[in-house]
């Protein structure tokens, strides 16, 4: 897998444990082209911490609690089914091979937050008018600025 954006959903998750003998949330995801790639968090620090509740809450995670990661079939239970958007690099690991890694996690850019508010028949009018052919008006060019 070579380095760069992906669109992904994930097809598995857990808890491994750190050379620390810590718990170390991952989550595999598949590529749309069906190439896997692995994340894996950290809970070594506050900080570090942080960055993985983050990452997990992009990723759709809906819970607040790292421990019901380990559940079978957490991926399936515990997230948002959405396609996110993953930032793969490529890694040296410590036997000289390269490895693909999910360096960042983010909600897709297209999925907005849904508009909550009343909208007015106001714009009614513009799908009349579009349906019934009506041309639709170029804007006046503006008078070129005198500098």
């Amino acid at each position: 897998m070579e380095a760069g954006k992906y669109s992904a959903k994930i097809v598995e998750c857990g808890l491994t444990e750190d050379a620390e003998g810590k718990p170390r949330p991952f989550l595999m995801f598949e590529t749309s082209s069906g190439e896997k790639v692995r994340w894996s968090g950290s809970l070594s620090s506050d900080k570090s911490c942080a960055y993985t509740a983050k990452s997990l809450v992009n990723a759709g995670y809906t819970l607040d609690s790292f421990k019901e990661l380990n559940f079978d079939q957490a991926h399936v239970l515990y997230f948002k089914p959405q396609e996110i958007e993953i930032e793969v690099e490529k890694t040296i690991g410590k036997n000289g091979k390269e490895y693909a890694n999910v360096k960042f996690i983010n909600t897709k850019s297209s999925q907005m937050k849904r508009f909550q508010g009343m909208v007015s028949d106001h714009y009614k009018a513009y799908f009349v008018k579009a349906r019934a052919g009506d041309p639709v008006q170029p804007a006046k060019p503006k008078e070129e600025a005198p500098f």
